[in-house]
């Protein structure tokens, strides 16, 4: 069985449940190498992958590099292709799916996982627990999520949020109203905005507008890049990302391939449909591609993507000259009130 989990902790999480549920202590290997080479390299891009024995049955853990969203549908294209790929039982496992997308992933036949919350495995056991844990907000540790990003992203980039409902803004950033709920009540925990009600409309105030929000919100903002990937195929009209974008807004030469950046979801679907094919090597590639936990389009500016993601995109780099390059983008910014 394949099993998609995003757990940092992964063999000690899996043992402990698989032990309470079964009454066995599994053990857990990394999956050879010899066997991956059916997988295509997007998802072995994806998912690094182990192996379990229950009952007899070997069980394939497929471990997220990412922790970006897929729905039940994108699930379980990636569970198929793995299947015809490794030959054998399937399965994912979610941090915590929703009721909603637990219910499609059985219509769907999917077996599926939540390690300590629920269990779903057909072929073998099954174990549907209703009462799990109350879902808490992020530790300040991991960061905002990528939609509250998003949103703190808009005040900053676009202007005040104060007159559009949260399902107004939701629309606006192609989010669901439930994120941008969620989104809301991740802001208000971290101390960076408030929620008022008018009426039946839900309103996000945000406590600081321009430079004083960046400085309370920046050390929560984490880079909107998931991955990088060297690609072939044509660019299309996606925007300049990473050294590119540097190249466009200073004095600082970029790579010798241009950097483009895509949404996750848009990108792993154009490599799905083999519109784009990912390379082992930048020899063998025409761009590099940054897949993104939000969509570079929702703030790019004349070909390139917004100043203060490409800030977030790069922050963490050791060239004291790209540094200095990303100090200056952020003193000539454009604050608004």
């Amino acid at each position: 069985m394949l099993i998609i989990f995003y757990c940092m902790n992964l063999q000690l999480a899996m043992k402990q449940y698989l032990e309470a549920v079964t009454g066995v202590e599994p053990a857990i290997r990394p999956f050879a190498a010899a066997e991956r080479k059916g997988v295509p390299l997007f998802l072995g891009h994806l998912y690094s992958l182990h192996e379990v024995t229950l009952f007899g049955h070997a069980v394939v853990l497929a471990v997220a590099a990412t922790d970006e969203h897929f729905t039940p549908h994108e699930l379980a294209g990636h569970a198929e292709q793995l299947r015809q790929a490794i030959v054998k039982p399937l399965a994912l496992v979610l941090p915590s799916p929703a009721s909603f997308d637990r219910n499609r992933l059985m219509r769907l036949g999917v077996p599926f996982m939540a390690p300590g919350r629920q269990l779903f495995l057909p072929m073998l056991l099954t174990d549907l627990r209703e009462n799990f844990p109350r879902r808490r907000h992020r530790a300040q540790g991991n960061g905002l999520s990528p939609y509250a990003q998003a949103v703190v992203l808009y005040r900053l980039l676009r202007g005040p949020v104060e007159a559009l409902s949260l399902a107004e803004l939701a629309r606006l950033l192609g989010y669901t109203p439930m994120m941008l709920t969620l989104a809301a009540d991740e802001l208000k925990a971290f101390g960076l905005a408030e929620v008022a009600v008018a009426g039946r409309k839900r309103h996000l105030r945000f406590k600081a507008a321009g430079r004083k929000l960046w400085e309370m919100a920046e050390a929560q903002l984490r880079s909107p890049v998931a991955r990088r990937y060297w690609v072939r195929g044509v660019v299309k009209t996606f925007p300049l990302a990473g050294m590119s974008a540097l190249e466009q807004l200073s004095d600082v030469t970029g790579d010798a391939l241009p950097v483009h950046a895509e949404s996750a979801r848009i990108f792993h679907a154009l490599l799905r449909e083999g519109a784009l094919v990912a390379c082992e090597i930048p020899e063998d590639a025409d761009w590099q591609a940054e897949s993104w936990r939000y969509s570079p389009r929702l703030f790019a500016k004349e070909g390139c993507v917004d100043r203060l993601s490409l800030y977030l995109s790069l922050r963490d780099t050791s060239d004291e000259r790209v540094r200095m390059a990303l100090d200056t983008i952020l003193e000539n910014m454009t604050w608004l009130t």
